[in-house]
């Protein structure tokens, strides 16, 4: 769609040295630009539902046109969309009609989602059941608290920017680094897999594996760049 202008940012493992994942961002939707302008005029409508189903439909149309990407591709839903009730089954349908290459889509749950919503639940069990894998974004920041690990299953815990930001850009605070400890080894405990957001320098990257945290998404390995432009670098060879 020409009024839709799709950016990602990879998370990269540098225990392996790939891209783990990547999530969609948007610049462009509809007649407005930047990311701030666009969600206040999605929410200004109650546009919500349509600007979901609009991004992912981008999303596969450009997998569609050149072919199977290396890593799982990050969609994110508002929280009122993950309130409608039925919308699991709508998007399962989308992803599943319309995914020639069968490239994963990962659904990534925002960090202010009532999740003791019941429709809530009831979409999260959804994408379970249907093998549609769940990223909770900014854990740690809102209603993303420990207590979504017990009700969910969430596949991918994105940790927010806000514990791994440096005291006066030096080290993290001992408070910090012992709640990443602790949070360590609950996701390794229930087996979820993990990014780090917002890693923008080489410290706050030695900080952060010294914890044993190995996928990071940031600016230290990558600005978010054109969708199209990395799906062609990025393609599996041969398809």
């Amino acid at each position: 769609m020409k009024n839709i202008s799709l950016y990602c940012q990879p998370a990269y493992n540098y225990s392996t040295n790939n891209i783990d994942y990547t999530e969609i961002l948007i610049r462009k939707y509809n007649d407005k630009t930047g990311v701030y302008s666009i969600m206040n005029s999605v929410r200004s409508t109650s546009d919500e539902v349509k600007f979901d189903l609009d991004i992912l439909k981008e999303t596969l149309d450009l997998l569609n046109s050149y072919g199977k990407l290396n890593m799982p591709v990050g969609v994110n839903l508002c929280p009122l969309t993950m309130e409608q009730a039925g919308i699991a089954e709508r998007i399962v349908n989308i992803i599943h009609t319309n995914n020639k290459f069968n490239n994963e889509i990962i659904i990534e749950i925002n960090e202010s989602t009532d999740f003791g919503h019941k429709n809530v639940l009831a979409n999260a069990k959804y994408f379970n059941e249907h093998n549609i894998k769940i990223a909770l974004d900014d854990f740690g920041i809102d209603s993303a608290n420990l207590m979504v690990l017990i009700m969910y299953k969430i596949d991918i815990l994105k940790v927010d920017k806000k514990f791994v930001d440096l005291n006066n850009e030096e080290e993290l605070e001992e408070s910090q680094a012992s709640v990443l400890r602790a949070l360590k080894r609950i996701i390794k405990d229930l087996h979820i897999k993990h990014v780090v957001e917002g890693i923008e320098t080489q410290k706050q990257l030695d900080e952060i594996q010294h914890l044993g945290y190995k996928v990071v998404q940031g600016y230290i390995y990558k600005k978010p760049v054109p969708f199209e432009q990395f799906i062609k670098e990025n393609i599996s060879k041969g398809e």
